[in-house]
C-alpha cells in the first residue's frame, strides 16, 4: 500500500496535534512525587524562618525561601507575586547588591549548591515545597560558567532535577543563598 503526500501530511497533522496536546497537559500539572523513593530534601532538614528564608542544617547554606521578584507572605507561609528573569551576568549583579532579612551578603549559589535543593522524589517542580513554596518547575541560574565554552552557565531545571548549560544571554529564574554563620 502506496501512502501519498496528503495522505503522509494527514497523519503528521494527527500526530501533531496529539504531541502539543500531551506537552500542554504535562505543563499545566501539579508537583508529582513518588513516596517510595527516598526523599533527598525532607522538611525536618530545614529550620524555616519567619523572615522567608531557610537554613539547610546539612550543607549551612541559607536560602531564600522565594524566588528573585517574588514576595514572602509570612501569614500565609507562601510565596507571592510573579518571578524575574535574567540573564547570568544580570542575575550575577542583582546578586551582589541584594539586601534581604537583614542580610546583604547573598550570592548566585554555584551548581552544586543549587542541585542540593533538588527533591528526587519529585518532578514539576522538584523540589520541597513545603520550604520552597511557589518554586516554577522552570531553570534556575548558578554561578558555575561552562568549562567548554564560555557564552554558557549551568543552571538547575526544577522541572526534572537535572542540571543543564543555558546561553548566558537567557533569561533564567533565581533563587539566592548565602552562608549561615
Amino acid at each position: 500500500m502506496m501512502i501519498n503526500k496528503e495522505g503522509t501530511m494527514r497523519i503528521f497533522s494527527k500526530l501533531s496535534i496529539i504531541v502539543t496536546t500531551t506537552i500542554f497537559a504535562c505543563s499545566a500539572n501539579a508537583q508529582v512525587c513518588v513516596g517510595n523513593i527516598p526523599s533527598t530534601s525532607p522538611t525536618a532538614q530545614f529550620t524555616v524562618n519567619a523572615d522567608g528564608t531557610a537554613v539547610d542544617n546539612l550543607t549551612g547554606l541559607m536560602w531564600m525561601r522565594c524566588s528573585i521578584g517574588q514576595s514572602w507572605d509570612a501569614t500565609n507561609s507562601t510565596c507571592t507575586g510573579g518571578t524575574e528573569q535574567l540573564t547570568w551576568q544580570q542575575a550575577l549583579l542583582v546578586a551582589a547588591d541584594y539586601q534581604y532579612a537583614g542580610f546583604d551578603d547573598w550570592q548566585l549559589p554555584n551548581v552544586k549548591e543549587l542541585s542540593s535543593l533538588v527533591e528526587r522524589q519529585c518532578v514539576d517542580a522538584a523540589i520541597n515545597n513545603v520550604v520552597f513554596p511557589a518554586t516554577l518547575a522552570q531553570n534556575y541560574w548558578t554561578n558555575t560558567s561552562g568549562v567548554g565554552s564560555i557564552t554558557q552557565a549551568w543552571a538547575v531545571a526544577f522541572y526534572s532535577g537535572k542540571t543543564n548549560l543555558r546561553s548566558k544571554t537567557s533569561d533564567v529564574h533565581l533563587r539566592l543563598m548565602r552562608y549561615a554563620k
